[in-house]
């Protein structure tokens, strides 16, 4: 679930009476993604980057398949090696490779999920959720997420779809990308961040200041992963997803950004609107 990385915001949080951790540019925060996206570009428009050494997704990214997990976990590897000879990422200077960089940001990420209930109860939670991925990361980190979507964009729904299906089967995970926690502890963040997102002012007002291609599959992939939680029974705050798939199919419908798999996400989003409609 790599989905809740693509709303990385570089505004300073809310002062509050609470210190706020600033973790260091290589010891916490997450490979998270927002791209550039802003432009107004149709389905079958090209994205800009180098495209020719792409490789097709190994799954659908709308509905994650078991068995392509060795693929998915190559094609991940891939991303990373790739990123580590980017000129751009060499001149950050960071002390281990940008996979280990990675998992560390997404370690911190799970291990500090946001209060996805009864966010309103008092002023303060609303203004830590609001603030919620700057106190987890600060700014330097956040900057350099920002720029590695800016430069990976023709990869970032690819590494997306591969990344959320390998979240869900840690197992998979092993070497830099290893997340030495326990599964239930990553379900439970996942599906807390999924809340965040689509049920709370903070996560609402993330998605708001971002593009519509950033909203749009943060949202997708926020409801893939309530709807995995409905299915195992542990929608326990019971999310409801109708409105979100509403919202959010119509949004894509209607939207003139590129998404390499549009469609694929859509017929997803139609067959889950049938079932709870």
């Amino acid at each position: 679930m790599v989905w809740f990385f693509l709303t990385k915001d570089s505004s300073p949080p809310p002062s509050s009476s609470e210190s706020t951790p600033t973790p260091s540019s290589d010891s916490s925060a997450s490979l998270a993604l927002t791209g550039r996206g802003d432009e107004a570009i149709t389905t079958g428009a090209t994205l800009p980057g180098n495209q020719e050494d792409l490789p097709a997704t190994p799954l659908s990214p709308a509905l994650p398949d078991v068995t392509s997990l060795p693929a998915a976990t190559e094609t991940v590897v891939s991303f990373y090696q790739t990123l580590d000879g980017q000129p751009y990422i060499h001149t950050k200077k960071l002390s281990i490779p940008s996979a280990a960089y990675a998992t560390r940001l997404l370690h911190t990420a799970l291990s500090n999920p946001p209060i996805a209930t009864r966010e309103t109860d008092d002023l303060l939670t609303v203004l830590k959720n609001s603030a919620h991925f700057y106190r987890l990361f600060g700014k330097e980190n956040i900057l350099l997420i920002k720029e590695i979507l800016t430069n990976e964009q023709t990869r970032i729904e690819d590494i997306l779809a591969n990344s959320f299906l390998l979240l869900h089967h840690p197992d998979q995970l092993t070497g830099d990308l290893a997340l030495h926690l326990p599964p239930e502890t990553i379900d439970n963040a996942a599906y807390a961040y999924a809340c965040f997102f689509l049920n709370t002012m903070g996560g609402r007002s993330y998605l708001l200041r971002r593009d519509a291609r950033i909203r749009i599959l943060t949202t997708y992939y926020a409801i893939m992963t309530i709807e995995m939680a409905n299915e195992a029974g542990k929608n326990h705050t019971g999310q409801p997803l109708q409105p979100a798939l509403d919202l959010l199919t119509a949004e894509m419908e209607t939207s003139g950004v590129l998404l390499r798999y549009k469609d694929a996400y859509l017929d997803h989003l139609y067959d889950l609107k049938a079932k709870y409609q």
